[in-house]
């Protein structure tokens, strides 16, 4: 069995710590745009990944990151969609030397955390975007604590659980309030356990462990 973090180290740094039972949308803030750059470790033994509950301290500071030739761009998204015109955001990858922008379109807004769909803009800059039928829901508020929900969708079928919060310290990025989230699902002949980690700053994974 092995076990992989990709972590997104943050460009920025603000914090403020305390627990918080429920999930709710007014947990996160963003700016107008975040550049995140992916790290890989295999480097586990800070982080307590079934750990359920409050009061965690999660301390990445010492670990051993390895660079990946991967960056990512968040940046709000003025959406002519009415229920999304204010709350939608773009992730976009930039992979090595390509020419090719491979995004994500996201969406916060008081009742879950949305991805709708995703697109490439090619080296002539055409733009293909693919929606799904229904946006699959990565988070939702208000959201207990140990709950959990099912989504079946085109994305991913799975159930995800609000597993535990805390304090979340990333290498020379700052310390941070932050959530974990548990999400099983199927892939291929096994069953994945991805755990992934929340920061106030962002409505996006900064730390993702799978387990299949």
């Amino acid at each position: 069995m092995k076990s992989l973090i990709s972590a997104f180290l943050i460009l920025f740094l603000a914090f403020e710590v305390h627990s918080q039972e429920i999930l709710e949308r007014s947990f996160f803030s963003m700016k107008d745009s975040v550049n995140i750059f992916k790290y890989e470790t295999f480097d586990l033994w800070q982080l307590n990944v079934r750990g359920e509950g409050e009061g965690f301290y999660w301390d990445c500071s010492n670990m051993l990151f390895i660079p990946v030739d991967v960056k990512y761009e968040i940046t709000k998204y003025k959406d002519t969609t009415p229920d999304f015109r204010d709350n939608a955001f773009m992730l976009t990858a930039y992979e090595g030397e390509s020419t090719e922008k491979v995004y994500e379109l996201y969406a916060m807004n008081d009742h879950a955390l949305l991805i709708r769909g995703f697109g490439i803009i090619n080296e002539n800059g055409s733009n293909v975007y693919r929606p799904y039928d229904k946006p699959y829901s990565f988070l939702r508020f208000p959201w207990t604590m140990g709950s959990s929900y099912s989504e079946n969708h085109q994305f991913r079928n799975s159930k995800r659980t609000y597993m535990a919060s805390g304090t979340l310290v990333l290498p020379g990025r700052g310390t941070y309030r932050a959530v974990k989230i548990k999400d099983t699902y199927p892939d291929g002949n096994s069953i994945v356990d991805e755990y992934s980690w929340y920061i106030d700053s962002i409505p996006y994974p900064v730390i993702r462990v799978t387990i299949s």
